[in-house]
């Protein structure tokens, strides 16, 4: 799958759960970018941010927050923090995500940075 296709798909996926309208292809989009989360943290974290900035939609941000952003800041964040807090210096749709994520099972050094970066 392309990442315009993941990023596309993903984004209609979320339009169409709120119809109740989500189809099995969708919802792949949706497990890839889990496994992404798992095994190509630093790819998964590139479409969370071309997903915020396709469609910033209140939504969207939220839903990426709780999802693929929190998913991969909790089983990969020393592997992403870094670029994290890079991008949250320069993308205020990127750190509003980050306020909305939750620790869940972060380590303690790295949900500090979260939180910094989301401020």
């Amino acid at each position: 799958m392309t990442k315009e296709a993941l990023v596309n798909g993903w984004i209609e996926l979320q339009y169409a759960h709120q119809k109740g309208e989500a189809t099995r292809d969708l919802i792949n989009v949706g497990r890839e970018l889990g496994r992404l989360a798992r095994e190509d943290p630093l790819e998964c974290l590139r479409l969370v941010i071309e997903i915020i900035d396709t469609d910033g939609s209140d939504l969207v941000i939220s839903n990426v927050a709780a999802g693929p952003l929190e998913n991969v800041i909790v089983m990969n964040g020393s592997l992403v923090i870094g670029e994290i807090e890079k991008v949250s210096r320069l993308n205020e749709s990127f750190k509003k995500a980050l306020g909305m994520v939750w620790p869940r099972d972060t380590p303690d050094d790295i949900w500090r940075r979260v939180e910094n970066s989301s401020k």
